[in-house]
């Protein structure tokens, strides 16, 4: 019984020396200096030509007042509704596009 209790005092002593030396033990400045270098990787991996819209020509003959008129009949042709009253909601096959809706419907 007795050699069980030195066992265990020593387990328990080499517990503690191993806690003690790793609460001394720096690695935070080697962290600290390699700090977001796998999200800046992660971030330029994912650029494919940073310099494509520098040989991009100019868009011409598409000003404001077309692209805004453009947009409000798209947003008119979206909310139109039969004359019965029923609502015309997504997969209704209400839409401008030959009746055929998200839902799959036939003609």
């Amino acid at each position: 019984m007795n050699a069980n209790i030195k066992r265990l005092q020593r387990a328990a002593l080499v517990i503690l020396a191993c806690q003690a030396l790793t609460a001394c033990m720096t690695t935070s400045p080697n962290w600290d200096k390699h700090f977001g270098e796998a999200v800046t990787s992660v971030k330029q991996a994912q650029v494919i030509n940073p310099n494509a819209p520098a040989g991009l020509p100019a868009v011409d003959g598409y000003d404001g007042k077309a692209a805004v008129a453009a947009m409000t009949n798209y947003d008119r042709s979206m909310t139109r509704t039969s004359g019965g009253g029923a609502g015309g909601g997504v997969g209704s096959g209400l839409s401008g596009y030959g009746g055929v809706g998200m839902s799959g419907g036939s003609r």
